[in-house]
């Protein structure tokens, strides 16, 4: 939810609120959606948001966090948002109207604008998989999961959300936290304990400043041979409700209500206006209206006991919405003291009990509530809001968007849909699916005077939506931009009745669902044959491809081709030669073995080649080409499109070949592609799931489409400068080219 200005009045008391603390040697429970956020953001610092997306640096980013925390020995259970609650909608459709204003006016030259791209998510468990995280999606939001694991395990929650100052459990919140791991030598001193910071020689005082990091965020660990007993930490703030009790000098219990009051999900502030207006704020030190307003309530709250406030509030709310706003207050102060919860079940804290015993509780609260942003990865939720009260009555309700056939928060998930759910195997929509009915668009680096980019996969969330819905036949209503506006309509999708889809959810690598999907494609036997022979990891992004030519007019050749050299790059080149984005990088490691290499590879571009190329498809020639890729060939390739993979002072200035049309395209793919994950999800993995991070990277891809695209021989400029050199990437990747061209005949190949 997040309790509006409330982070920014914590900040102005941090002195006497928060506390210094060493993280290390601990459980720590993890607000998800919140810490993907954060690190996103770091992200940004070296990448473009306005090219849809650059999930490698964000994958290391959030690799290279949990490095950190493994250093300092704390053991962490991510929690991860799940579905919307009726009641949150309206926050979220103003939400979507906000991004999508800000993707229509982004301007590719300010890179610090910061747009969530559409498959972050999925990037963000995969990180969390690959480094051994115990992870859990619930069903809901994830707020009140995170602070009873955290009450269960007695251990500190990390997250950037005003809410967890309300509830009562140890917080850090994650702007407090230093990135770096520091070392204290453990020594004793008679019957005493002394703790020595690893300090540089000149330092008169052991301040932040003169400690020596042993790592930092890159994951560069300076060496440490001491055989001392010492311990590895990370600095950072630590919250606990009495200290904001003690300043504040209020009770525990009047605690939610204050929270409350100023305003989240549950209480919207226009509502309120009469309350506030009674409110007699002092035109003193704050210039915020809003950091005025929540000193008076403190100081009102100071002299009522709950049930007087109550009393007191009701009185100062218009009669039209009393009984409504002291509901909703009080569900709001509910929430933060449930102890409702299955997580400590589910990571195996507590002894296994009915959990679908507690669906009522999860599913069917009118109670419970990104902030991975919006619940997107979005910005954190009690981002400070100036404007006065009557300004936000000027914000569209939307009323006209009502839900079809909600069935008014009584469904029952199946138990193989909830254990899927759980397991972080699907996306946060599936559970909006189900259980209202609605999927809410996420909008993407796109062309505004076109459709919007998701509508080329709308078949395919029709079959996820039948199938989470058998054996009913309701309508969806599809929550997507109004085209050339920055507003959003509700378009009422119905399912065609009776119509037979092969689905099996006890049936393990079900390939079915995806036969059901191509039926109509005149190859589609071909398609499946074909695919035998590709690598596992690439299977479901060349599906996309393929049926991305299929439902789409924006597609070309070109676009393809920027598929595939990206996919190869991040997938083989990353995996030969290290992730190395800069120059500096590539010279610290390669600069003086590169003249050796390149002698090397000139001396074999003479040599016949034509026997290393295979005559037909199969998954020996596939793995053979594969393997034959040297890190030489590699090294050499980096050194070439380095220039494509990291912004440089000239994308800083200006960008004119910038194309939101271009642009468009890729995200239509990525649409494809990020619901094909989730069919192969449902379908029981029949493929390997694909590591995004490792198949698409938007600045690349628009780099090296916008290069392609000046060449009147674009596969010869491929052949002969790109890959010139490496002569078993190059047949590699041909033969991949011409696996597609047997795919996809329908389009002369000379079309850009």
């Amino acid at each position: 939810m997040g309790v509006k200005g409330l982070t920014t009045y914590i900040a102005k008391n941090a002195k006497k609120i928060l506390k210094p603390h060493e993280l290390h040697d601990c459980n720590l429970v993890i607000d998800g959606d919140n810490l993907a956020c954060q690190l996103f953001r770091k992200t940004c610092e070296t990448t473009n948001c306005a090219f849809g997306g650059d999930y490698d640096v964000f994958y290391m980013q959030v690799c290279r966090f949990f490095v950190l925390l493994e250093k300092c020995n704390v053991k962490s259970y991510v929690l991860l948002d799940g579905g919307y609650e009726e009641y949150r909608l309206r926050t979220v459709y103003s939400r979507l109207r906000s991004k999508i204003a800000a993707i229509k006016h982004l301007d590719p030259t300010h890179p610090d604008n910061i747009h969530f791209p559409l498959l972050i998510r999925e990037v963000f468990v995969r990180a969390l998989r690959d480094k051994g995280i115990e992870v859990m999606r619930c069903l809901f939001e994830a707020d009140e999961e995170v602070a009873n694991l955290a009450r269960r395990l007695n251990c500190p929650v990390l997250s950037y959300d005003s809410d967890f100052y309300i509830y009562n459990v140890l917080y850090i919140p994650f702007v407090s936290l230093t990135l770096k791991v520091y070392r204290k030598t453990v020594k004793r001193d008679g019957n005493e304990v002394v703790r020595v910071e690893r300090c540089s020689l000149k330092a008169k005082k052991r301040n932040r400043k003169a400690r020596i990091p042993v790592m930092d965020m890159d994951s560069k660990e300076v060496e440490d041979e001491s055989e001392e007993q010492c311990y590895y930490y990370l600095d950072c703030c630590l919250y606990q409700m009495e200290n904001l009790l003690k300043h504040t000098k209020l009770t525990e219990e009047l605690l939610p209500f204050f929270g409350a009051i100023i305003g989240n999900d549950f209480t919207e502030r226009s509502k309120l206006r009469k309350f506030y207006k009674g409110v007699h704020v002092k035109k003193k030190k704050e210039k915020s209206k809003l950091q005025r307003q929540i000193n008076e309530i403190i100081r009102w709250l100071q002299h009522e006991s709950l049930e007087s406030a109550l009393e007191k509030l009701q009185i100062r709310t218009e009669k039209d919405n009393r009984e409504t706003i002291v509901d909703h207050i009080q569900n709001a102060s509910a929430t933060y003291t449930s102890t409702q919860g299955i997580s400590s079940i589910y990571f195996g804290f507590d002894e296994e009990k009915d959990i679908e015993s507690d669906d009522s509780e999860e599913e069917t609260s009118e109670t419970n509530e990104e902030n991975y942003e919006e619940d997107d990865v979005e910005e954190e939720d009690d981002v400070e809001e100036e404007e006065d009260v009557e300004e936000e009555e000027d914000i569209e309700d939307n009323n006209d968007l009502e839900l079809a056939e909600n069935p008014s928060g009584h469904y029952k998930f199946p138990s193989w849909l909830k254990e899927k759910f759980l397991r972080a195997e699907l996306p946060r929509y599936c559970v909006d699916l189900v259980h209202l009915k609605i999927y809410v668009n996420n909008p993407q680096i796109e062309n505004f005077k076109l459709p919007d980019a998701n509508a080329v996969a709308l078949e395919i969330l029709m079959l996820i939506f039948r199938i989470l819905n058998a054996p009913e036949t309701p309508t969806l209503n599809y929550i997507t931009r109004t085209a050339g506006q920055s507003s959003y309509t509700n378009k009422c999708l119905s399912l065609a009745k009776n119509e037979a889809v092969p689905f099996n959810p006890i049936k393990q690598k079900n390939v079915e669902l995806f036969r059901h999907l191509f039926r109509d494609f005149p190859n589609h036997e071909e398609i499946f044959d074909l695919l035998s022979v590709i690598d596992e990891g690439y299977k479901v992004s060349f599906l996309a491809i393929i049926y991305w030519t299929k439902k789409s007019k924006l597609w070309s050749w070109l676009h393809i081709h920027s598929i595939i050299l990206a996919m190869l790059i991040l997938s083989i080149v990353d995996r030969k030669c290290g992730e190395i984005r800069t120059q500096e990088e590539f010279d610290r490691n390669y600069a003086k073995t590169l003249p050796a290499i390149k002698r090397e590879l000139s001396q074999k571009i003479g040599s016949d080649t034509q026997e290393n190329k295979p005559s037909d498809f199969t998954v020996k020639n596939s793995h053979r080409l594969r393997k034959k890729v040297s890190k030489n060939e590699c090294v050499l390739i980096l050194e070439r499109i380095l220039p494509f993979l990291s912004r440089n002072v000239h994308h800083k200035k200006s960008y004119t070949e910038f194309s939101s049309t271009v642009l468009h395209a890729f995200s239509e793919y990525q649409a494809i592609l990020y619901h094909m994950i989730t069919l192969n999800a449902i379908s029981n993995f029949p493929f390997e799931e694909p590591n995004v991070a490792k198949t698409y990277k938007g600045f690349l891809l628009f780099n090296l489409y916008s290069t392609l695209n000046k060449r009147a021989d674009f596969e010869y400029y491929i052949k002969e400068n790109l890959l010139n050199g490496a002569i078993n990437f190059n047949l590699y990747y041909e033969y991949l080219m011409t696996w597609f061209k047997n795919l996809i005949p329908d389009k002369n190949l000379n079309d850009k």
